[in-house]
């Protein structure tokens, strides 16, 4: 008898009846073969993808939602399902390799981490979605100490009790694969990276679009507003400051004393820091509660 690993596989499914057929038992054949839970969300599908679940998904438990709640949501339901120590989360459409699950374990397990992301040694993005995560990952790294390459990759292996202690944090929308890993980081838990093979879509189409991006952006200035508003409100501050006193330079030369542009902006930098000093402790607060409400 097959020892039972002590992870859960999430698949969370929308609209995915393309690739579904070929995939499940894939995927139900590993889950027997290694003891790994599978727990199937199916999320608000418009296709035939819950019933092929349902017919097909002879090994794990199957969460099933009327509405789409988005990729965060799916993910989430799974969670609150999982009974086991960690959960790791694949795409439904076939390009992730499974054997790569059993590699983010061991790698878990050698080391002691908190979460192991997937990196991806190729990816066939467009030139327009390659500068869009470039973009995105120079933001990130703007405002937090960022070692991870592949902020994008949807196979991420974590401690579950983690995750559900930041669960009402997270986005239900498909930031949540971004915003998980940042959380993570900014919480000083221990999160490594570790190759994964990619293989070519079965079928289907991507969701991930412009707005995508931005509801990404958005998460990323939410979690450093939560966890280090210093972090934004500082920049500003300074640059105000900066920019005042640069205006008020040529006029104090001239005898022509300090313009009002100038005074305005200086203000407004104090006033952008005191706010910044303000929201620094309510977020202190937060964490107290945070932590204090998951014991």
């Amino acid at each position: 008898m097959t020892e039972k690993m002590d992870l859960t596989i999430l698949i969370p499914v929308y609209n995915e009846a393309a690739t579904l057929r070929k995939i499940i038992p894939e995927i139900c054949q590993f889950g027997v073969a290694h003891g790994i839970a599978l727990i199937w969300i199916n999320d608000g599908s418009t296709d035939e993808s819950a019933e092929i679940i349902q017919d097909l998904a002879e090994h794990g438990t199957v969460v099933s939602h009327k509405l789409n709640q988005g990729y965060g949501g799916a993910l989430k339901s799974g969670i609150l399902a999982a009974k086991t120590r960690y959960v790791i989360s694949i795409d439904a459409d076939g390009q992730h390799y499974l054997p790569d699950v059993i590699a983010l374990f061991e790698v878990c397990m050698e080391q002691d981490a908190d979460m192991v992301t997937g990196r991806r040694a190729s990816c066939d993005d467009s030139c327009y979605r390659k500068v869009g995560k470039a973009a995105l990952r120079s933001i990130a790294e703007w405002f937090m100490p960022l070692h991870v390459h592949d902020i994008n990759t949807g196979m991420k292996l974590y401690r579950r009790d983690l995750a559900m202690q930041y669960i009402g944090l997270l986005p239900n929308s498909m930031a949540y694969s971004d915003t998980v890993l940042f959380t993570f980081i900014y919480q000083r838990h221990k999160v490594v990276e570790h190759p994964i093979t990619i293989q070519e879509r079965m079928g289907g189409q991507s969701t991930i679009t412009t707005r995508t991006a931005f509801q990404t952006l958005y998460e990323i200035l939410s979690i450093v507003m939560l966890f280090n508003p210093i972090r934004i409100f500082l920049p500003l501050a300074l640059f105000s400051f900066l920019l005042g006193v640069l205006w008020s330079i040529h006029f104090i030369i001239e005898n022509r004393g300090v313009p009002v542009a100038s005074g305005v902006l200086i203000i407004s930098a104090v006033v952008c820091f005191l706010i910044g000093l303000v929201a620094q402790q309510i977020s202190g607060i937060r964490h107290q509660l945070i932590h204090r409400n998951t014991r």
